[in-house]
């Protein structure tokens, strides 16, 4: 009968041990998966960041070719001369 009390002891004891060491594979194997999915979305983010750039930068270049090249700078014309306008009253 002690016999048979070890034994299921032995089998309850090996059975905790497998599910324990399921348990944890099933958790490494959801964290990877987690990592992974972090992962993927830091690229794709880093990639439409990217995308955003290159458009921004093209819109740049199309404005400034529509636009021309800026005229060279001349004497600010928005100065204005006080001294004239005393005389003038």
């Amino acid at each position: 009968m002690q016999n048979h009390i070890i034994f299921y002891y032995l089998q309850a004891r090996e059975r905790q041990r497998k599910e324990e060491q399921e348990r944890l594979e099933r958790e490494a194997a959801e964290a990877e998966r987690k990592r992974k999915e972090e992962e993927e979305a830091l690229k794709r983010a880093a990639q439409e960041a990217a995308e955003r750039q290159a458009a921004l930068t093209r819109k740049r270049q199309e404005k400034a070719m529509a636009l021309g090249e800026e005229p060279e700078k001349g004497p600010d014309v928005t100065q204005v001369s006080y001294s004239g306008l005393i005389s003038f009253y």
